[in-house]
């Protein structure tokens, strides 16, 4: 089983053209915190605009990872924990490429998993993808198709099984599981992004170790076989 989650920032700035128009289309939805939604916020939530910034994979089957990130956003030589193994991208682009080819590598043969992934994580990868011309996973497809009640291609913990607006943070405390926003939760990524860009990656880690461990307790990880592929989980070719 493959673990993944994605953290992202705004995909337009201020300085953007689009910025006016879409500070309308956000103002038109509700804030969490009430009132209208700021056009960061919107694009915070909205799979077409977030900009993926790190993007972690678990292997249950290996019990390692790799955590890749945009070293525009975050710089070079980030030190990442213990059992991942740190790949940086110069850029959005060739983020989404590394994501899409390991997904391919692997999600063909073996199930993939996230939180709130089929309404965020997946879609993300999807459409950032077809924004800047990268080749989607065949994986991608595959989750989309399945049915609600199938399981062979993607789970999705949020909506697949516990039906629920729970977060991840709240399952993790009730199951007695490390806190996964122990860095700061989603709306502390922009600053970390500024002030300590490391805990990004500490971040993201944390989120899928949480994911992992609440797979495991709920039934739906996969047993610890040896990984079908294992020499192809290992850092891919990259530019840098």
């Amino acid at each position: 089983m493959i673990i993944l989650d994605i953290e992202s920032t705004v995909s337009v700035t201020r300085d953007d053209p689009r910025y006016a128009a879409l500070a309308t289309e956000a103002a038109r939805r509700q804030s969490r915190k009430g009132g209208p939604q700021s056009c960061e916020e919107f694009q915070a939530l909205c799979p077409l605009l977030a900009r993926p910034v790190a993007i972690a994979m678990w292997s249950t089957a290996t019990e390692r990872g790799q955590v890749a990130y945009d070293v525009t956003l975050l710089g070079a030589g980030l030190p990442v924990p213990e059992g991942w193994a740190g790949v940086p991208w110069g850029g959005e682009r060739p983020l989404l490429e590394w994501a899409h080819q390991t997904l391919d590598a692997f999600g063909r043969v073996m199930v993939s998993c996230g939180f709130n992934s089929l309404r965020y994580d997946l879609p993300l990868l999807w459409h950032r993808a077809r924004i800047h011309g990268v080749t989607t996973a065949l994986h991608l497809a595959d989750a989309f198709a399945q049915k609600p009640w199938d399981a062979r291609h993607h789970i999705d913990l949020a909506a697949a099984s516990l039906r629920d607006n729970y977060s991840l943070r709240t399952y993790a405390l009730a199951y007695g599981l490390d806190d996964p926003k122990a860095e700061g939760t989603g709306a502390d990524i922009e600053r970390l992004i500024l002030e300590e860009p490391g805990a990004v990656l500490r971040y993201v880690c944390g989120d899928v170790r949480a994911t992992a461990q609440l797979a495991e307790r709920l039934g739906f990880a996969l047993p610890a076989v040896p990984d079908p592929r294992p020499t192809q989980f290992a850092l891919l070719p990259r530019d840098a």
